[in-house]
């Protein structure tokens, strides 16, 4: 990555863990980037998961007994 060249000029995130960003980098919401999809199991095997923006994606098993991990 030390062949990559700087840009010009930075400014900083709104995010703080973020730092500096390229000045002419827009920030959007995670939520822009991301559709919800309902697609059902065909055989109900599958594991299922949660996604929140606080927990991330979690097994809901291990939502149902009162784990977030």
């Amino acid at each position: 990555m030390q062949n990559l060249k700087p840009y010009p000029s930075y400014k900083p995130a709104r995010v703080h863990w973020l730092g500096n960003i390229p000045e002419h980098w827009a920030e959007k919401r995670g939520k822009y980037f991301f559709r919800e999809i309902d697609e059902r199991s065909v055989t109900g095997e599958e594991e299922l998961l949660s996604v929140s923006h606080t927990t991330g994606v979690t097994r809901l098993s291990n939502l149902r007994d009162g784990n977030s991990v």
